[in-house]
């Protein structure tokens, strides 16, 4: 990209803007010497205004250091006459190619899955610990000494048995929060990349690394380079599967 790109109505940004709260010359994107992106504003009516992944919410920049991955908004509403999109959209020869956002989602979604399997899984066991605990207390008392008063051995016996019940409500009380978590966290992922859409995806659009509602994709080039990493995958996946088999 060049050092510097114009932002706005009449800037030099790789696709158009025409939306009415946008000004000509709204905002300025740099590259600093050391690769950094500086967006600035240069004294539009409305406004730049960038989203703040942990408020989820738009506040109001003048000069603010972006990622590629920053969702910026041009105008001050939600509506037709405000323009957003990504820094990468800025950076890039053809600004609807999706390929690294639909690979990003897909490498996150992935990660996530596997842990919601892990979770599932240690939630399963999880349920064995009291059994096992109230097992191992109830045993234990009848190894107790015959000198100790019966009130005290049938409060131990009570407490064997209560035991678990906790057990199993804390364990479940903190797998469950783990699991809306992340379930939480693929349902906030699974969407569209554009910032006009946001519309759901499921896991076959994400691997097409296609939008059937905005119909934004991922270049030709980088569908055949999945194919042929794919390709390469499998052959190897299949080459270990034969020398282990000989």
């Amino acid at each position: 990209m060049n050092d510097r790109i114009l932002i706005g109505r009449k800037g030099r940004q790789p696709f158009a803007i025409t939306a009415e709260g946008v000004s000509a010359e709204h905002a300025m994107l740099t590259r600093q010497p050391d690769g950094t992106l500086v967006l600035e504003d240069l004294g539009s009516k409305n406004g730049t205004y960038i989203f703040d992944e942990t408020y989820r919410t738009f506040h109001r920049i003048v000069r603010k250091v972006v990622m590629p991955e920053t969702i910026v908004r041009l105008g001050s509403d939600s509506t037709i006459r405000s323009c957003r999109f990504t820094v990468r959209r800025l950076l890039k020869e053809d600004p609807d190619d999706y390929s690294e956002e639909f690979q990003e989602i897909l490498d996150r979604w992935e990660a996530l899955t596997a842990l919601k399997t892990k979770a599932e899984h240690r939630a399963n066991v999880a349920t064995f610990i009291p059994l096992i605990v109230s097992l191992i207390l109830v045993v234990a008392t009848f190894f107790l000494p015959d000198s100790m008063p019966a009130n005290h051995r049938i409060n131990l016996m009570r407490g064997a048995m209560m035991l678990p019940a906790l057990l199993a409500s804390v364990v479940g009380l903190a797998s469950r929060r783990r699991l809306k978590s992340i379930n939480r966290e693929l349902k906030e992922l699974m969407v569209c990349p554009n910032p006009d859409c946001g519309m759901p995806l499921s896991e076959a659009n994400v691997r097409r690394g296609l939008c059937t509602h905005c119909k934004k994709h991922i270049s030709v080039s980088y569908t055949h380079l999945r194919a042929h990493e794919t390709a390469l995958a499998r052959s190897s996946a299949a080459s270990d599967v034969y020398k282990r088999q000989i």
